[in-house]
């Protein structure tokens, strides 16, 4: 059922007749009641409304209100807002949610904000800035948006803008746009005109925002800093981090783990000392990374990582298979309590690639999970591409050789790795967090494997395992980040739950129904074997989509969003 409606219209005020953007949001209101506005805000930008709203007004829609037809000055003012502002930003559109503009055909706001991808982005410790090069009527602009952002959850955006007569992007200093961002945003403490949202956002980030404001560090960069590897070489590029810095007879050197070494089939990432010897004249720090859909795979492989742009289903996903048959399609495993499904190509968005070196390395990794290749499969790994067939005696593989040679730090072949300390400096990472989505499911936020959604049965089976058992069963997937020390057992539970159904299912074919307790933390404690009792705690979500048609007609809207009430809790 829906919750309600937002609808988004152009209106020109009393006096000055100077125009107002306006966001109200229409709740579904008691039979027979009028359909008024609970909540609305006005503002003469857009990009301030933003910031009003919390979340964001793609390109496009802000376009169709800037071209809409505009409402006379003598159109009443909404009345007083019936609900708080914490109620309406519960309500904000999700990726699922139908927008529906004037003289345009309806489109899910996923795919809207798919189209507008950052050419930049800094996201780390909560805080998001996302950078956005145009060119407006011939003159070169940079739009941003500063986000907090929260596991589980859509971001916020709390600052919004755009800077105008600045030079094309490819003459930018991504690290110096940053840094004149953060700048514009801190002047305005002085001005008063901040919230106290943004005040209170400010102060909680300012270590990091004054770090990013002064830009990277001076070498010698110390452990922890994020360089680019060869920068001015695109052959050659690639991020890194700097685990150390030594110094031999051919001078000052920094020991750089790649970025890469960490993907599914990279020889390094079962090795987390070994890095690059790279000189100082080779390496440049950098706060960011770059989003261009360039630097992504045209086609994932078994082991990627995927988000699904509109898919009420579930967020984020894993790559098994990748057919060109019949159109790209994938064969994914959600990170839900779903199971495997296949997927247009244009549905999903690559998060995070592979590096598997050839077609008989991903092969011999997918035979120990049991994962046969399939007529009509396409293999891309690094140096080749392989595509199946059926013949008379099962799959038939042809292989073909890459045309492009990857970079070093991606596939390191003739790199002889030099070992790093035993206990280089690293960043701090988060804790992974468990708790109740909703009913018979829960939900992990792991800084490693992003946010899980798992069946609470098969959970709790998982947990009847002992956990050299688990491991074995997250080992057989190498395409699985091998679970480290100090991982909590229910994060590999859960990894197990998701990826291993079917061993957990054969293991146990009639499991017990476990008694329902309110044991705090039950989850987070070493597992008994076959003496789990489940946490049934409830940790109300907050969540909005769309599965229809809106609940109002607008009049003279000029956009509207439909939210759904079926997933607030």
């Amino acid at each position: 059922m829906k919750a309600g409606t937002w609808r988004l219209r152009l209106r020109h005020s009393d006096g000055t007749g100077q125009a107002l953007f306006i966001a109200e949001l229409i709740l579904n209101p008691p039979a027979g009641a009028r359909h008024q506005p609970a909540w609305s805000a006005s503002s003469t930008a857009l990009a301030e409304l933003e910031e009003t709203l919390g979340w964001v007004i793609p390109p496009p829609i802000r376009q169709t209100l800037r071209n809409a037809r505009s409402e006379g000055p003598s159109q009443a003012d909404p009345p007083g807002n019936q609900v708080s502002d914490t109620v309406a930003r519960a309500h904000q559109p999700t990726r699922t949610s139908t927008v529906r503009a004037d003289g345009q055909p309806p489109v899910s706001y996923g795919r809207l904000l798919h189209r507008d991808q950052p050419a930049c982005r800094f996201d780390n410790d909560g805080l998001r800035i996302d950078l956005h090069p145009a060119t407006q009527a011939g003159v070169d602009t940079l739009s941003y948006r500063i986000s907090q952002t929260t596991p589980g959850q859509p971001p916020l955006v709390l600052f919004s803008g755009t800077r105008g007569g600045v030079p094309p992007w490819q003459d930018i200093d991504a690290d110096a746009a940053l840094s004149a961002v953060l700048l514009s945003t801190l002047r305005r403490i002085h001005t008063g005109e901040l919230t106290e949202r943004q005040y209170n956002f400010l102060v909680h980030h300012q270590d990091l925002i004054i770090a990013l404001t002064a830009g990277p560090p001076d070498q010698p960069y110390p452990p922890g800093t994020h360089v680019l590897l060869h920068p001015a070489d695109p052959t050659r590029r690639a991020g890194g981090t700097v685990l150390a810095a030594t110094e031999d007879a051919t001078g000052q050197s920094y020991l750089i783990r790649p970025d890469a070494a960490s993907l599914p089939g990279h020889p390094w990432r079962d090795q987390p000392t070994w890095t690059l010897r790279a000189g100082p004249w080779h390496v440049h720090a950098t706060h960011t990374r770059t989003t261009h859909t360039a630097d992504r795979p045209d086609i994932l492989t078994t082991g990627a990582i995927a988000a699904t742009i509109d898919d009420p289903r579930f967020t984020e996903c894993t790559i098994l298979r990748a057919f060109d048959d019949h159109g790209r399609r994938y064969e994914v495993q959600p990170h839900a309590p779903h199971p495997r499904i296949t997927l247009p190509a244009d549905d999903l968005i690559p998060v995070r690639g592979t590096a598997w070196p050839t077609v008989t390395a991903l092969l011999t990794a997918r035979a120990t999970a049991g994962l046969p290749p399939q007529p009509g499969e396409l293999l891309v790994t690094l140096r080749e591409t392989a595509i199946v067939t059926a013949t008379p005696t099962g799959p038939g593989i042809t292989t073909l050789p890459s045309p492009n040679p990857p970079s070093p730090a991606l596939d390191p072949a003739n790199i002889q790795p030099v070992p790093a300390p035993a206990h280089p400096a690293q960043p701090a990472g988060q804790t992974a967090t468990l708790r109740q989505a909703d009913h018979g499911t829960l939900r992990i936020d792991d800084p490693v494997h992003g946010q899980l959604l798992v069946d609470e049965s098969l959970f709790t089976q998982a947990l009847r395992h002992r956990p050299d058992q688990l491991t074995a069963m997250i080992t057989r997937r190498p395409w699985l980040p091998p679970p480290h020390p100090t991982q909590p057992v229910f994060v590999t539970a859960a990894l197990a739950a998701l990826h291993a159904a079917d061993e957990l299912r054969l293991t146990h074919p009639r499991p017990t129904p476990p008694p329902r307790r309110r044991t705090s933390h039950r989850y987070l404690q070493p597992p008994r074997p076959r003496r789990v009792h489940p946490t049934r705690q409830s940790h109300p979500t907050t969540r909005s989509c769309d599965t229809g048609e809106p609940a109002v007609e607008p009049r003279a809207a000029a956009v509207v969003y439909a939210v759904d009430d079926a997933s607030r809790s």
